[in-house]
Order: structure tokens, then C-alpha cells, then sequence
């Protein structure tokens, strides 16, 4: 069994938000196989997993798909990383990946996820007063920010997400 191919949408994401992986794998078992875990961590000289959307698949023989989600855990510093996805067979059978399991086939997406900063604002007037360009999440730009929520702020080429409480 081998990853044939990975993918992951958006790859640009901030602080708290989810992005799914798409994994193509290529089985040469005559058999479904039940107790396969598809694992997932970004990496940049730190690893950062998200191990509770782990998840077990069935993999039936020849070429399928399967998918994860991974939310980028708070303290996640802003850059770019490395995905790296992986199978392991759950040879315990506990639905998590540990070291009593069986790593199958890993592989890696250089510098494939940007991750920008989250800020938590308490004024927002700290942003509004500077020559920046705000915008909502379903992309209007945005005049006046009155409403609590998430919101992206453009600096030039920077983009920050920002959360007024």
C-alpha cells in the first residue's frame, strides 16, 4: 500500500482554520483493509500535528481516495510548511496512531501550507487607523468593521486574519 498523491485545500490558512487533505492511495492487497490511519503534520524544523482528526479508512484493493481535515492548532507560528501525510496500519486497534502501530508509506509536500497570524484585537480601531485594507471572509471589502468575527487584514503583500471580539 502507498500514497500515490496528496493534496490539501485551501493551502493558505490561518491560526484555527481547517483544511482537508485529499490521499490517493494505490493498494496491491487482495483485500479491504480496515484498520489503516491517515495521518497528518506540518512541519517547518517543528512538527505540528493534529491528532484528533486521525482517522481510520477502509482501503479496498486497487486505487481510491481518502480524505482528512486538519485545523492548525492555536500557537502555530506564521509560515510556510511542509505537510507531511502518512498511513499506518492500527495494529492495536485503538482508532489512534502510537507506537504500537506499523508506519505503511509516508510522504512529504515541501513548502506546501502558508499559514498567516491571527490577531485578537479588543479595538479594532488599532487597524482601522492605519492604511490597510479590510475585508470580510466571503471576500467584500470592507469599510467600517462594527460587527464581532473574523476578518482578513491587507498590508501591502501581508495578510493577517483578525478576530474582533
Amino acid at each position: 500500500m502507498r500514497i500515490v498523491s496528496v493534496s490539501a485545500t485551501p493551502t493558505n490558512v490561518c491560526i484555527g482554520d481547517t483544511f482537508r487533505i485529499d490521499v490517493n492511495v494505490q493498494s496491491y492487497a487482495e483485500d479491504t483493509h480496515n484498520q489503516i490511519m491517515i495521518g497528518a503534520s506540518l512541519y517547518n524544523g517543528t512538527y505540528i500535528s493534529d491528532s484528533p482528526r486521525d482517522i481510520k479508512v477502509s482501503i479496498p484493493p486497487g486505487s481510491s481516495t481518502r480524505g482528512r481535515y486538519f485545523v492548525v492548532p492555536a500557537g502555530t507560528s506564521a509560515g510556510t510548511y511542509d505537510l507531511l501525510v502518512a498511513l499506518w496500519f492500527d495494529v492495536n486497534e485503538n482508532n489512534a496512531i502510537n507506537s504500537g502501530d506499523l508506519l505503511l508509506h509516508m510522504v512529504s509536500r515541501a513548502s506546501y501550507i502558508n499559514v498567516c497570524a491571527t490577531d485578537v484585537k479588543e479595538n479594532i480601531s488599532e487597524i482601522e487607523g492605519g492604511r490597510l485594507s479590510v475585508y470580510s471572509v466571503d471576500g467584500r471589502r470592507v469599510e467600517r468593521i462594527e460587527k464581532k468575527g473574523f476578518y482578513f487584514v491587507v498590508d501591502g503583500r501581508k495578510v493577517r486574519k483578525v478576530f474582533k471580539r
